[in-house]
């Protein structure tokens, strides 16, 4: 999956995260994820995300999701906005970026 950063807030931070989760949604709203991928961004442009490779057999009923955030706390450590060290940072400069998927390519056999 590609993502293309088209826009960053004034004041452009150096750093920032893109995580991905593919998910299952069941007829009841339950979701199970199948995948996750993470990318750090560090300006604009192109930001490749993988996912990886899987196979998954979808249920009748259910529904695939893709959720894309900029933290997945407390798997991941918050990123700072800056290029310090996340865990060492003193200094966070808050964001905000628009992100654009180009395509999702799935594959479906019978």
């Amino acid at each position: 999956m590609t993502l293309r950063k088209i826009t960053q807030s004034a004041g452009a931070n150096v750093a920032f995260d893109v995580l991905a989760k593919l998910l299952d949604v069941a007829p009841d709203g339950s979701a199970h994820m199948i995948v996750r991928g993470d990318a750090q961004g560090t300006g604009h442009g192109e930001l490749r995300l993988d996912l990886g490779h899987t196979g998954y057999r979808v249920r009748p009923g259910h529904r695939l999701t893709l959720m894309i955030a900029s933290s997945d706390f407390p798997l991941y450590v918050p990123n700072s906005g800056t290029d310090e060290n996340p865990w060492l940072a003193t200094l966070h400069k808050p964001s905000a970026q628009t992100l654009r998927a180009d395509s999702l390519n799935i594959t479906v056999l019978d």
